[in-house]
């Protein structure tokens, strides 16, 4: 079980706490840390559409996950649920893939 801290537009707004894990796709719990800010990130991410964020990511949200150990990757949240059960895509690697990220997936 993988347990990230979800940072969004330079701020954590919660943990991740990973159920599941499949070909880069991660789904588990999201936790909030009760700020203003990650209220905002629920209000975001609530409002995905799943099967439209999974065809076309440039309708996703992006965001970074930090691992315990510091370390950074970025993630293409694709939805949340009414449970707080997150699922994104995590993006590591590739530099060309991580700019086409940076340029085509808004914040939000």
């Amino acid at each position: 079980m993988s347990r990230f801290t979800v940072k969004w537009k330079n701020e954590a707004v919660g943990e991740f706490i990973s159920t599941s894990f499949d070909m880069g796709y991660f789904e588990g719990e999201f936790v909030s840390n009760k700020t203003n800010h990650a209220q905002k990130f629920i209000e975001h991410t609530r409002k995905l559409d799943s099967k439209l964020t999974l065809r076309d990511f440039t309708k996703a949200i992006r965001a970074i996950m930090i691992t315990d150990d510091g370390s950074e990757f970025y993630a293409i949240v694709l939805s949340l649920d009414k449970s707080m059960n997150l699922w994104f895509k995590s993006v590591t690697g590739r530099t060309d893939t991580i700019e086409w990220v940076l340029q085509n997936v808004p914040e939000v």
